[in-house]
């Protein structure tokens, strides 16, 4: 899919040329959570690295090595329950910009289970099979400026 094609709501990108590149053990996955109306792009991101070829270019993170796992179908009872977070629903929800980007600081360092409902696995135009997949993501980047904040606080403590 196209980074463009989403304008409102939360699209998944892969990108298949990623297959042949020894650095990863599968392609990654990212997911943008995007408003345009909002100016609102928040990333989430799975990488799953070949740690040997990673190993040469920089130390090994504990989110170079990312999992996707299957559960039974039932669990998503249990997921249901803890009262999961609807990327669709909470990007609906910020009414600003700052608020999205303030929710998101929230979220780093921190390693999300992201049920995507469009995955063929996941999907209802599947016939719901014995499985669901959940994939581990952390958090990317957003599109708050921050070198820009940073000019304004250092210039507005010298305006009278």
């Amino acid at each position: 899919m196209p980074i463009d094609s989403v304008t409102e709501g939360v699209g998944r990108y892969e990108d298949i040329r990623d297959d042949n590149d020894s650095i990863y053990d599968h392609r990654p996955i990212s997911f943008l959570m995007v408003s345009r109306s909002k100016d609102i792009r928040i990333w989430f991101d799975h990488y799953c690295f070949n740690t040997n070829e990673r190993r040469k270019i920089v130390a090994i993170d504990r989110t170079d090595q990312l999992k996707i796992i299957y559960k039974p179908r039932s669990f998503l009872k249990t997921i249901e329950q803890a009262k999961p977070i609807r990327l669709e629903d909470r990007l609906e929800a910020f009414e600003i910009n700052e608020e999205a980007w303030l929710w998101a600081k929230t979220l780093a360092g921190k390693i999300l289970y992201l049920f995507d409902r469009n995955d063929p696995v996941n999907s209802a135009e599947n016939g719901y099979g014995p499985t669901i997949k959940l994939i581990q993501v952390n958090l990317g980047s957003t599109n708050k400026r921050e070198q820009e904040l940073f000019f304004h606080e250092i210039h507005n403590r010298f305006l009278p």
